[in-house]
């Protein structure tokens, strides 16, 4: 299995990770919108992205582990935190803390935090997949379709382009989309979801031929994620 198809397991499964330091295990779980929330919020207190910390190599998020150790031991209690409960669970939460800053050193904590604020694979799975180019086919038909009158409004928050959507579409709750499920696959989710456009024979001629003939790598992309899927080792 390539990197890409190992990507798309994890986003699937929601698999976490594991790690041990003295003599506990913690498990690592994938972010969720709520979750991914609080970890900004600890962030922005230390003045700093999560794009800072990808792009910076880990000696030098160890500096910021030695000026904000606490904020950043609270940033990884809050990805070991299963759910809302556990997250807003202030006991366990402090225990976490004081458990992992007693066996984490600067190094590790740098460690756990770019391993954390990297996780989300989904850009590069979107990538792999053409599911941007696919987008961008459909805008382009979207456009040819809008000149009958049509305008959209709103999208302008998480709420709008990510949540109301997703409660719309799938009858889930908003608790459930913010807590329930992985921001990762709730981005897959809704950048690969299946939308059918009905065309008159005038809004066809306004559309590139290139868009028109895309049948064919459809069903190709179809094949290839079964035979992926196949070659997958369940052991």
């Amino acid at each position: 299995m390539n990197d890409t198809a190992a990507y798309f397991a994890d986003i699937v499964m929601e698999a976490p990770h594991s790690f041990s330091t003295g003599k506990k295990t913690y498990s690592l779980y994938p972010l969720t919108l709520g979750k991914l929330m609080l970890v900004q919020r600890q962030l922005e207190g230390m003045v700093m992205s999560a794009e800072a910390v990808a792009q910076w190599p880990v000696i030098e998020v160890i500096k910021t582990v030695r000026e904000h150790r606490e904020e950043c031991l609270l940033l990884v209690t809050y990805a070991i935190a299963k759910d809302k409960a556990e997250c807003f669970d202030v006991k366990r939460i402090r225990k976490t803390v004081d458990e992992l800053s007693k066996t984490l050193t600067d190094e590790d904590i740098a460690t756990l935090m770019v391993y954390i604020l990297t996780d989300d694979k989904t850009e590069k799975v979107k990538s792999y997949y053409g599911i941007d180019k696919e987008n961008e086919a459909m805008n382009s038909v979207l456009k040819a379709k809008s000149q009958g009158g049509s305008m959209s409004f709103g999208g302008k928050t998480l709420i709008g382009a990510v949540i109301d959507q997703a409660c719309e579409r799938y009858g889930w709750t908003v608790d459930y989309v913010v807590w329930g499920i992985s921001y990762s696959t709730l981005r897959l989710m809704m950048a690969d979801r299946v939308n059918t456009l009905y065309l008159s024979e005038d809004e066809r001629k306004k559309i590139p031929a290139h868009i028109l003939q895309r049948d064919e790598d459809v069903i190709k992309a179809s094949r290839d994620t079964m035979e992926q899927i196949k070659a997958m080792s369940w052991k």
